[in-house]
Protein backbone atom coordinates (compact mmCIF):
# COMPACT_ATOMS: atom_id res chain seq x y z
CA UNK A 1 0.00 0.00 0.00
CA UNK A 2 2.90 2.59 -0.57
CA UNK A 3 0.74 4.44 -2.87
CA UNK A 4 -1.63 5.06 -0.77
CA UNK A 5 0.39 5.47 2.53
CA UNK A 6 2.41 9.48 3.03
CA UNK A 7 5.22 9.78 5.44
CA UNK A 8 6.13 13.47 6.81
CA UNK A 9 8.56 14.22 9.60
CA UNK A 10 7.75 17.70 10.88
CA UNK A 11 10.67 20.06 10.30
CA UNK A 12 10.57 23.24 13.04
CA UNK A 13 6.72 22.79 14.29
CA UNK A 14 5.31 25.25 12.58
CA UNK A 15 3.69 23.10 9.61
CA UNK A 16 -0.08 22.41 9.71
CA UNK A 17 -0.91 21.96 6.09
CA UNK A 18 0.42 18.61 4.50
CA UNK A 19 -0.65 16.95 1.10
CA UNK A 20 -2.47 13.86 0.45
CA UNK A 21 -3.89 11.34 -2.10
CA UNK A 22 -7.75 11.47 -3.71
CA UNK A 23 -10.05 9.74 -1.33
CA UNK A 24 -13.34 8.71 -1.54
CA UNK A 25 -15.02 9.49 2.10
CA UNK A 26 -13.16 11.24 5.17
CA UNK A 27 -13.60 7.58 7.33
CA UNK A 28 -10.95 6.17 4.21
CA UNK A 29 -8.38 8.49 5.63
CA UNK A 30 -6.10 8.01 8.86
CA UNK A 31 -3.58 10.29 10.70
CA UNK A 32 -1.00 9.27 13.18
CA UNK A 33 1.63 10.90 14.89
CA UNK A 34 4.83 9.18 16.63
CA UNK A 35 4.21 8.07 20.14
CA UNK A 36 6.33 4.86 19.78
CA UNK A 37 3.56 2.78 18.52
CA UNK A 38 2.12 5.81 16.29
CA UNK A 39 -0.78 6.98 18.13
CA UNK A 40 -3.98 7.85 15.63
CA UNK A 41 -5.31 11.34 16.12
CA UNK A 42 -8.14 13.15 14.65
CA UNK A 43 -6.88 16.45 15.89
CA UNK A 44 -7.06 17.49 12.12
CA UNK A 45 -9.46 18.56 9.09
CA UNK A 46 -9.42 17.26 5.88
CA UNK A 47 -9.58 20.13 2.92
CA UNK A 48 -9.95 21.21 -0.34
CA UNK A 49 -6.94 20.00 -2.70
CA UNK A 50 -6.65 16.71 -0.69
CA UNK A 51 -4.90 18.82 2.56
CA UNK A 52 -4.32 17.64 6.24
CA UNK A 53 -4.82 20.19 8.39
CA UNK A 54 -3.90 19.71 11.83
CA UNK A 55 -5.65 21.74 14.75
CA UNK A 56 -1.75 22.28 16.20
CA UNK A 57 1.09 21.62 14.38
CA UNK A 58 3.07 18.46 15.34
CA UNK A 59 6.35 18.70 17.09
CA UNK A 60 9.50 19.40 15.84
CA UNK A 61 10.88 16.28 14.37
CA UNK A 62 7.31 14.06 14.89
CA UNK A 63 6.43 11.61 12.25
CA UNK A 64 3.04 11.91 10.17
CA UNK A 65 1.61 8.96 8.49
CA UNK A 66 -1.68 9.83 6.36
CA UNK A 67 -2.80 6.37 5.26
CA UNK A 68 -5.78 6.33 2.32
CA UNK A 69 -7.87 2.32 3.76
CA UNK A 70 -10.79 2.19 1.49
CA UNK A 71 -12.65 -0.46 2.72
CA UNK A 72 -13.10 -3.50 0.27
CA UNK A 73 -16.87 -4.68 1.83
CA UNK A 74 -18.04 -1.17 1.43
CA UNK A 75 -19.73 -0.62 -2.36
CA UNK A 76 -20.18 2.82 -3.09
CA UNK A 77 -21.83 3.14 -5.80
CA UNK A 78 -25.04 1.46 -6.92
CA UNK A 79 -26.15 0.88 -10.58
CA UNK A 80 -30.28 -0.03 -11.20
CA UNK A 81 -31.65 -0.56 -14.56
CA UNK A 82 -33.53 2.59 -16.06
CA UNK A 83 -31.43 5.17 -13.57
CA UNK A 84 -29.10 7.86 -14.92
CA UNK A 85 -26.00 7.00 -15.38
CA UNK A 86 -23.71 10.49 -14.02
CA UNK A 87 -20.24 11.62 -14.41
CA UNK A 88 -19.54 11.54 -10.53
CA UNK A 89 -21.02 7.75 -10.01
CA UNK A 90 -18.94 6.37 -13.19
CA UNK A 91 -15.95 8.64 -11.61
CA UNK A 92 -16.40 7.21 -7.51
CA UNK A 93 -16.61 3.71 -9.38
CA UNK A 94 -13.63 4.04 -11.44
CA UNK A 95 -12.09 5.35 -8.17
CA UNK A 96 -12.81 2.58 -5.50
CA UNK A 97 -11.42 -0.13 -7.54
CA UNK A 98 -7.97 1.99 -8.43
CA UNK A 99 -8.27 2.51 -4.76
CA UNK A 100 -8.63 -1.04 -3.81
CA UNK A 101 -5.62 -2.36 -5.82
CA UNK A 102 -3.58 0.06 -4.48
Amino acid sequence: MAIATYTYTQSGAVNTDFNFIPYLQASHVTVTLDGGAQTLTTHYTLEAGNVVRFVTAPTDGQVIVISRDSDITQKLVSFADGSNLTEEDLNNDASQGIFLQQ
